[in-house]
């Protein structure tokens, strides 16, 4: 799986359930798949269901939240928190068309030919680029996170709209710069 899971194997690892009740399991997260897999007695490698129930997972000294999809804590500025999901995803796919030529053209991809006896699968020839990426979200006490933008900061520190609104005159912000948002927290305390 190389690089597709967040830890180099399989943790053991506490759920804390929403009914204050606690688990442990060895687990590890599929940035692949953006979700939290674990492993079955039998050796199985599964993902985890009905996360809506799940309060927390700590791996060892990393905390993860569920809230719609998975977050790793990165931060915890006690009213507020900074959380990241990192997931791949495809960000290209060329065919390798005639002659050996790449191509990001549509071209039609036929996937058996059928003969009169028998039918032959064929495997596209391609070139599959995957990206890794991590999304920033900003939670608070109760651990509901938002996607970090400036309308959902604006919402969350509503009651200091003024002096965000200056920062964000003053501040070049990216919001997919760790540092960058941290800064910004950081400032609204």
């Amino acid at each position: 799986m190389g690089d597709t899971l967040f830890f180099k194997q399989f943790r053991f690892s506490f759920f804390h359930f929403l009914c204050y009740c606690f688990s442990k399991a060895r687990l590890n997260y599929n940035s692949l798949l953006g979700e939290m897999q674990f492993i079955t007695t039998a050796g199985d490698t599964l993902s985890l269901a009905d996360e809506n129930i799940i309060k927390s997972i700590v791996v060892n000294n990393d905390t993860f939240y569920y809230d719609k999809v998975c977050l790793k804590l990165l931060v915890d500025y006690g009213e507020v928190k900074l959380a990241g999901r990192q997931f791949i995803d495809f960000a290209n796919r060329q065919k390798i068309g005639g002659h050996g030529e790449l191509t990001s053209a549509s071209l039609k991809t036929y996937t058996a030919i059928v003969g009169d006896i028998d039918t032959k699968e064929l495997t596209p020839n391609e070139i599959i680029t995957l990206v890794k990426y991590q999304v920033f979200f900003i939670g608070d006490r109760f651990n509901h996170f938002k996607a970090v933008n400036k309308k959902n900061l604006l919402e969350i520190f509503a009651n200091k709209e003024k002096e965000l609104q200056k920062y964000f005159k003053e501040n070049s912000v990216n919001f997919y710069d760790e540092e960058d948002i941290r800064k910004l927290i950081v400032f609204m305390k």
